[in-house]
C-alpha cells in the first residue's frame, strides 16, 4: 500500500510539472495578431484615416497588422517602458507608419485627444498605478473613442506565473479579472460597450467608449 501511495504522489508531482510546461509551450499558439486585428477593427469602429494607439506594444505585432489594414493615411502610436523594449519596438516599427512613444510608470504619455481607439493586449494586469494610467488613457481618447483591453484572469492552473509586484492588497495570482477591469475603467469615466469572455480559450476582451460630446 505504501508503494502505491508513493507512486501516486510521484505521478501527481510529475503532472504538476508537465501541465505548466505544456501551457508554457502552447502559449504562443494562442497568439493571433492577424485575427485580433480584424476583430478589433470592427469592435473599435476603426476606418482608414483614423488614429489608434497600442500601450505596451512589445514587438508591435498587433499594431503592424492594424497599420497595414488602416493604410498610410492613418496614425498609429505605440508605447513601451524601458530602453531595451523601446529599442525592439523602434526596430519593428521602422518601416511602417507607426510612431513610438516612451511610456511612463504613471502615464501613457499619449498626447491629449490623439486617438480614436486605444488598446492594451495582455498588458493591463502589469499596470500597478492604474488610477493615473487610466486617467491618461481617457485624456488621450477623443470624445466617442474606444478602448479595448485584452487580458486573462488569474487561474490556479497558472500558479507558476509570479504575482506582479506592486499590486494592491487583495490581488492574487497573475492576471486580472474582467470585473476588476470594468470597475476601474468605468471609475475613470468610460462606459462598458461590450464584453467577450471567450476572446481566446484563455483571454477575455472588454470594449469601453468615451462619452461623445453633446
Amino acid at each position: 500500500m505504501e508503494s502505491v501511495a508513493r507512486r501516486r504522489l510521484l505521478w501527481i508531482g510529475l503532472l504538476l510539472i508537465l501541465i505548466p510546461a505544456a501551457i508554457y509551450l502552447a502559449w504562443p499558439t494562442f497568439e493571433n495578431p492577424e485575427g485580433d486585428a480584424d476583430r478589433l477593427l470592427s469592435l473599435l469602429h476603426l476606418r482608414p484615416g483614423m488614429a489608434a494607439a497600442e500601450i505596451g506594444a512589445g514587438e508591435a505585432r498587433l499594431s503592424l497588422q492594424l497599420a497595414r489594414r488602416l493604410g498610410p493615411q492613418s496614425r498609429i502610436l505605440v508605447t513601451e517602458l524601458g530602453d531595451d523594449k523601446l529599442s525592439t519596438l523602434r526596430k519593428a516599427a521602422a518601416a511602417s507608419n507607426i510612431n513610438v512613444i516612451e511610456a511612463g510608470e504613471s502615464s501613457s504619455n499619449l498626447p491629449p485627444q490623439c486617438c480614436d481607439a486605444i488598446l492594451l493586449r495582455k498588458v493591463y494586469h502589469h499596470i500597478t498605478q492604474r488610477q493615473s494610467i487610466n486617467a491618461s488613457i481617457v485624456e488621450a481618447l477623443r470624445p466617442g473613442g474606444r478602448l479595448a483591453i485584452i487580458d486573462f484572469p488569474p487561474r490556479s492552473i497558472m500558479f507558476w506565473l509570479p504575482k506582479v509586484e506592486g499590486m494592491p492588497t487583495g490581488r492574487t495570482g497573475h492576471g486580472v479579472t474582467p470585473e476588476d477591469v470594468i470597475r476601474e475603467i468605468t471609475a475613470a469615466g468610460l462606459q462598458l460597450e461590450s464584453r467577450i469572455d471567450d476572446w481566446t480559450p484563455i483571454n477575455f476582451c472588454l470594449i469601453f467608449r468615451k462619452p461623445p460630446l453633446h
